[in-house]
């Protein structure tokens, strides 16, 4: 069955990650904080997908609000950011059409004509591991799940 096409005017929640690589779930388990809401207006999805079907995720949404875990140079499991595609590094030259990312994925959409969100805000969580096979992640990861539900929240409301 096909899923109802969203309102022009809808807020999406968008959890990217794996449930089975242990912190990599964490966009996931936010999603599922935010969901059990059950927000007017707000539409909460989870995904293990990135490139071209970010595109068909984010369609028809005026706002996304995307949750997913990173790794960066200095940060501690558990800590959460806040990013617009702006705070993203430019990708250089792709080696292959698989690797197209967020702001490629963005670009794309509204190139071909898609209704992509004018607003996209992404909460990242600061991941230790995402390679091991795990269905729970790590306590600082688990910690920050409330957190980082909170920030989306924050998001939700400011709009």
């Amino acid at each position: 069955m096909l899923a109802p096409m969203p309102a022009a005017h809808s807020t999406l929640v968008l959890g990217l990650g794996n449930d089975i690589l242990t912190d990599d779930a964490v966009g996931l388990l936010v999603a599922r904080a935010v969901a059990a809401r059950g927000l007017p207006g707000v539409i909460v999805r989870e995904a293990a997908v990135a490139g071209f079907d970010l595109v068909d995720l984010l369609e028809g949404h005026a706002r996304a609000v995307i949750v997913d875990a990173i790794r960066t140079d200095g940060g501690a499991p558990g800590d959460v950011y806040r990013f617009t595609p702006a705070d993203l590094p430019r990708p250089g030259r792709l080696g292959a059409v698989h690797e197209i990312g967020l702001l490629e994925a963005l670009e794309l959409g509204r190139a071909l004509g898609h209704a992509m969100p004018g607003e996209v805000v992404i909460i990242g969580v600061e991941a230790r591991e995402t390679e091991v096979f795990g269905e729970q992640p790590t306590p600082a990861v688990a910690a920050a799940v409330p957190v980082a539900a909170q920030a989306v929240l924050d998001e939700i409301a400011r709009a």
